[in-house]
């Protein structure tokens, strides 16, 4: 599963949003829908869609059968945090309602992945591999032209974009397939965008600490973008696990 936010977005209100997911879910049980309230975009849906096709067809749906527009949060996986108590929660974001405990570890969900391929394009696609954290598991030729590589992968390293690339640098002839593997301990933090001390809750985002600097940095000046420089904002990106702020800029 994959979850994203959905909110009512150009005029829609909210109960228009909920008769168009009731609706819909009626004849698509896979679908998980739970309420969930933010700060920045205020009430709405927190949905789990079997993966990005299946997420964006049910926001084609939304839009075509009942004209019911959304703003959704960039798609997220579920970590399994545990914290000191000894407790262990199975959630997308480590929430407000947890900010008393203490974290100790965050686990995240990894698959194995197999991806058949000509053998000219091996290289580029063992360098994608690397880019996404994967650990290489095997690595053979079927065939004199065919090679076969198997990688263990996090999750949210592949629902956003990776098969894209994948057939990007693979003019299409790459086969991707994956199956789910076990929970493994990453070190994972929780990075919160904040303008003028207040967060922006839907920008949270959870990352690999070896990339909180250049993720911080790409958010930051992405929000530089669209902030009306008439006014006087700090942008600060920090971490809400450690608290410890990773930059600051006017």
């Amino acid at each position: 599963m994959v979850y994203s936010g959905l909110y009512p977005a150009d005029g829609t209100n909210m109960s228009e949003l909920e008769h168009g997911i009731e609706k819909l879910t009626c004849n698509d049980s896979s679908v998980s829908v739970e309420i969930e309230s933010s700060a920045a975009l205020g009430r709405g849906f927190r949905c789990g869609f079997l993966g990005l096709l299946h997420m964006d067809v049910f926001h084609q749906r939304l839009a075509q059968e009942y004209g019911v527009n959304v703003h959704n949060t960039m798609p997220t996986v579920p970590y399994i945090f545990e914290f000191h108590d000894g407790s262990k929660v199975e959630m997308h974001m480590c929430t407000e309602r947890y900010k008393d405990k203490k974290l100790k570890a965050i686990w995240e969900p990894m698959v194995i992945a197999k991806i058949i391929l000509p053998s000219e394009y091996v290289g580029p696609v063992i360098t994608l591999c690397a880019e996404r954290e994967g650990e290489q598991l095997q690595f053979s030729f079927i065939t004199s032209k065919k090679a076969l590589l198997r990688y263990r992968l996090p999750l949210r390293q592949i629902v956003v974009d990776f098969n894209d690339i994948l057939k990007s640098v693979t003019s299409g002839y790459a086969i991707f397939i994956y199956e789910e593997a076990e929970h493994q301990l990453s070190g994972l933090i929780k990075l919160d965008a904040i303008l003028n001390n207040q967060k922006i809750d839907v920008m949270a985002t959870i990352i690999h600490k070896s990339r909180e600097e250049s993720v911080g940095g790409s958010m930051m000046d992405m929000l530089k973008k669209f902030i009306n420089r008439s006014l006087d904002n700090t942008i600060s990106i920090t971490e809400a696990i450690s608290g410890r702020v990773v930059s600051t800029q006017r």
